[in-house]
């Protein structure tokens, strides 16, 4: 994402409500199927894989843009990898756990296959999340529909598996963005490692993969449209910015 700088506030208010919400998917997860090692793609300081270090998955390997500050790291630094996630990656190679979240969005559509391809090519069981339209944030670019990420990784023979929304759905603690947009993907030799129960929530190759959300959800997606375009990335930085200081003074 070499075109755009996120400020420190921004990254102070992700990681804010990251640690809650990877803690329990973590939990989750875990008592699914077996992960000994994952990949974290657009990681940001690292806060989702300080809660799978500690939730005892032995390889963590962080990537993001090299303007990430190390200092501000959860992580050890060892465990980050910079990389522009505008362009193709290859650690040479797989995790039992890839996951991107709510990353794909600040990517511009024209490489949103190269980055769907990054992920599949490191691991068979992908933990996947983006935007949805009007869902707003800072340098939102590709804010798509599901369904239209889920056609991305079927085109690498990957199903969907609708398993993560409906645990998440009485968690108010997990951010919205993670509680509503996340979904498993895998191909035929990850959905062997999976445990019956995601293995039942596989969506239909005939059937679209729904929008997911509850009442503030779809109420804050409303107010966001009525919102002129060149307004939403001013406001949603400008927000990003006063929760993060008020957390700050608060600590």
């Amino acid at each position: 994402m070499a075109d755009h700088q996120y400020s420190g506030d921004f990254y102070d208010y992700i990681d804010a409500g990251s640690r809650a919400s990877a803690r329990t998917v973590a939990g989750l997860l875990l008592g699914e199927f077996e992960i000994g090692s994952l990949l974290d793609v657009g990681a940001g300081h690292g806060a989702w894989a300080a809660e799978w270090m500690a939730a005892g998955v032995d390889t963590v390997v962080a990537v993001d843009g090299d303007y990430v500050d190390r200092t501000k790291l959860a992580i050890p630094a060892d465990n980050f990898r910079p990389h522009d996630l505008l362009q193709p990656l290859d650690l040479g190679r797989k995790f039992d756990l890839v996951q991107s979240l709510e990353v794909a969005e600040h990517l511009p559509a024209a490489v949103a296959r190269q980055f769907v391809e990054t992920l599949v090519r490191h691991g068979d069981v992908v933990l996947f999340s983006a935007a949805v339209p009007h869902q707003g944030g800072e340098h939102h670019v590709n804010e798509q529909v599901p369904q239209y990420w889920r056609e991305h990784f079927a085109a690498h023979g990957y199903a969907a598996y609708d398993w993560v929304r409906p645990q998440l759905a009485g968690h108010a603690h997990v951010m919205p963005w993670y509680r509503f947009n996340s979904v498993l993907y895998a191909n035929t030799e990850g959905a062997r490692r999976l445990s019956a129960a995601i293995r039942d929530t596989r969506i239909d190759d005939d059937a679209l993969l729904p929008m997911a959300g509850d009442l503030k959800w779809h109420a804050r997606r409303a107010m966001v449209r009525l919102i002129p375009e060149s307004l939403v990335k001013p406001v949603a930085m400008a927000k990003a910015s006063i929760e993060a200081r008020l957390r700050r003074r608060a600590a």
